[in-house]
């Protein structure tokens, strides 16, 4: 079901493709915002955070060292589900359409942002990030295989820039 877009400047314009983008930056923006503070948020969670992270406040080195490892595998939960799973559910959006897989997709995400925040300790978020990632499985391959359909052959690069 490709449906050619008819000028250069329509793609940018054009409310599917908008909404396509936009899937796709909610699912980039929930991984890569939850990083910077994530190492602060597990620190506090297992009680080695004295006081609100802020300025000039240093979390001493032995309690990073801790962390850091479990920091590393919560990051690789995210992306080895992701990775492993982009395929198997960019198959089942071929079957079942794109726009079904997309919102569920997106719903789960909503869903396990709010479990984040409700984590009471690492496992928890352990736990949660992978399953972020294949909810990202999802949303991300089955988004950018819809936009591939709305945009045709030749303006792949571009609907893809987006």
């Amino acid at each position: 079901m490709s449906i050619e877009a008819p000028d250069r400047g329509k793609l940018y314009t054009n409310p599917r493709v908008m909404v396509l983008a936009l899937d796709a930056m909610l699912i980039m923006l929930g991984f890569g915002i939850v990083a910077p503070s994530m190492s602060y948020y597990l620190i506090a969670l297992e009680g080695g955070l004295t006081q609100p992270p802020g300025p000039g406040y240093i979390v001493p080195g032995d309690v990073v060292a801790s962390f850091s490892v479990i920091l590393g595998v919560m990051m690789a939960a995210f992306m080895a589900t992701r990775t492993l799973l982009a395929r198997y559910w960019g198959g089942v959006s071929d079957d079942k359409g794109r726009k079904p897989i997309i919102l569920i997709g997106l719903s789960g995400y909503i869903l396990l942002l709010v479990f984040f925040g409700l984590a009471q300790n690492w496992i928890h978020l352990l736990l949660i990030r992978g399953f972020q990632g294949v909810v990202s499985a999802m949303v991300w391959p089955t988004a950018e295989a819809a936009l591939m359909d709305i945009v045709g052959k030749k303006r792949r690069a571009e609907g893809l820039g987006l």
